[in-house]
């Protein structure tokens, strides 16, 4: 694992190679997930050397430009979803290190939710021209039943602060700011411009 957070740290990383190190990244906490609070000593030799740097990395990268690098925002999201879901005892001591870039992220992600997805917007539009992230994606190793961009990244994010309010020491912050959670959660509750003409056909598909 210290190898693939250098990988991470690399200058001469782009955003498609470290796409691909957290998408690896994430698939090495699964596979030790279940040490959490069953042997710690694992956890200990996998994790502790760059535990708080890969946190405060994860916390980097989902602050940065809102308009650009959907897919590797979403890799991170998928990894703190895992740590924060599955490695309750372990990620005890840093869970107040992803609240806040967690919540503001939720805020500011919603715009770019909008134009993509609620007014169809091409995502071309949404990136800076010197934006490598965007690249065609072939046979060459994806999951086809995955989604990637806009909408990847917003599933996920939704994914993270699921499992986030789930834990007691949470829900205790969400019950004082219920309102704002609400009225922003509810605010990605939008009819799509791809499936549009599906509910206009029905107008009971969208309560489902």
């Amino acid at each position: 694992m210290p190898a693939l957070f250098s990988a991470m740290v690399s200058d001469a990383a782009t955003s498609r190679v470290r796409e691909k190190v957290l998408a690896v990244f994430h698939l090495c906490l699964q596979a030790v997930s279940w040490a959490d609070g069953k042997d710690p000593q694992v956890l200990e030799a996998c994790l502790s050397e760059h535990f708080n740097q890969w946190i405060a990395l994860f916390t980097q990268i989902i602050q940065a430009n809102p308009r650009q690098f959907f897919d590797v925002k979403r890799n991170a999201l998928r990894c703190l979803t895992v740590i924060f879901r599955d490695f309750l005892n372990f990620s005890r001591e840093c869970i107040n290190m992803i609240l806040k870039p967690a919540w503001k992220l939720l805020n500011i992600h919603l715009p770019v939710f909008t134009e993509a997805l609620g007014y169809g917007t091409d995502i071309s539009e949404l990136r800076d021209e010197d934006d490598d992230e965007e690249v065609e994606r072939g046979y060459e190793s994806e999951d086809e039943e995955e989604t990637y961009g806009v909408e990847g990244m917003t599933l996920h994010l939704i994914e993270l602060l699921t499992s986030l309010v789930s834990r007691p020491s949470v829900m205790e912050i969400v019950k004082l700011g219920v309102l704002p959670l609400i009225t922003t959660v509810s605010s990605y509750m939008i009819c799509c411009k791809d499936v549009e003409d599906q509910y206009l056909v029905d107008h009971n598909l969208f309560i489902y």
